[in-house]
């Protein structure tokens, strides 16, 4: 079955996206994402792991990084899924199904790839449903969403392992000043999908000892520019700006608008796309965040035992440009996704 979901072309990915009418950018996007899922197989023993009856899934997958990895895994595990999702993010999950659909009709001569196999998915829009039986039929549900919002479905459905939920995560990015400068592939796990990727990393952690100002200066200068003007978005950061200049507190703003850099002592979540909040090693290591991508340069000369604990605490390692593309080996809040769709 991965054999068939590997074989799609990217010209078959960039089509379907543009119908969907995502932009050159995002389309660019999609591909790497879809690749990058579908690179690793990851192993799977009928003896040890038998798959679900059903799935539900609930949340927000506006960009494929959070929910496309389990769809793929219960498509080639034949595991039907029920999903409830924003109406704004149904584009995604449609954009996915005609990827696995555009699979079985690539033609490798005069055969096709495999024969079709259904897409047993029923994307559902709207509020999220806990009456009326919706997920009765579903053996486990996956959450995503706030760490509120899985206490809900928890209580809502107590039985032990039914619910498996996905709670909020920052990601970091590690910065070394000394190649920020020509290794220009953290940029990547910033712009990709605009920054609204669940794994785009919205906190910096300086890698060495430079002055937080100057890794602020050197950031916003490669950034500005490159993203689409947005207004909403603009005054949204320029807002949170003035706030904290207001308070006397660090922030730096991209002549663009589209980029805020921000720094104080304490580990806040930051919801604006745009917004990173460079923070000391120490400070991070130091609390009880959820990591969820942890991106470092290539190469880290000296790792510190700081470092060795965030990337043990991240349920994704990757090298710079690769944090909204993980493998099928990702393990989401510390559960591989073979795991999920498995009893």
């Amino acid at each position: 079955m991965f054999t068939a979901l590997q074989s799609v072309h990217d010209a078959t990915i960039l089509d379907i996206t543009k119908a969907f009418n995502y932009p050159d950018s995002e389309s660019d996007a999609i591909v790497r994402a879809y690749r990058a899922l579908v690179s690793e197989v990851p192993s799977y023993s009928g003896a040890s792991q038998v798959p679900l009856q059903r799935v539900g899934i609930v949340g927000a997958s506006s960009v494929p990084t959070a929910l496309w990895p389990y769809l793929i895994v219960a498509y080639a595990f034949g595991v039907p899924a029920k999903v409830k999702v924003r109406a704004d993010d149904v584009r995604s999950l449609s954009t996915l199904a005609e990827i696995v659909r555009g699979a079985f009709h690539t033609p490798t001569g005069p055969q096709l790839t495999v024969a079709p196999v259904p897409w047993d998915v029923t994307v559902e829009a709207g509020d999220v449903l806990l009456d009326a039986g919706f997920w009765d039929d579903c053996d486990r549900i996956l959450v995503f969403g706030s760490d509120a919002a899985v206490d809900i479905y928890r209580q809502r459905f107590p039985t032990p392992g039914r619910v498996i939920g996905f709670g909020h995560v920052e990601s970091l990015l590690l910065v070394d000043l000394a190649t920020a400068s020509t290794d220009l592939s953290w940029m990547t796990d910033l712009l990709a999908f605009g920054h609204i990727g669940c794994l785009a990393p919205r906190l910096v952690v300086p890698a060495d000892n430079c002055a937080i100002s100057d890794l602020a200066d050197v950031m916003l200068r490669k950034l500005n520019g490159l993203v689409i003007p947005d207004i909403a978005r603009a005054i949204a950061l320029r807002q949170e700006f003035q706030a904290r200049t207001v308070d006397g507190q660090p922030a730096w703003l991209s002549t663009d608008g589209m980029w805020l850099i921000t720094s104080d002592d304490s580990v806040a979540i930051t919801h604006i796309p745009g917004h990173l909040h460079i923070l000391p090693l120490g400070v991070v290591s130091g609390s009880k965040w959820s990591v969820g991508a942890f991106s470092a340069p290539a190469v880290l000369v000296g790792e510190s035992p700081d470092v060795s604990r965030l990337k043990t605490r991240a349920t994704w390692n990757c090298q710079w440009g690769m944090a909204q593309f993980p493998s099928m080996h990702w393990c989401n809040g510390g559960v591989p996704i073979v795991a999920a769709l498995c009893s």
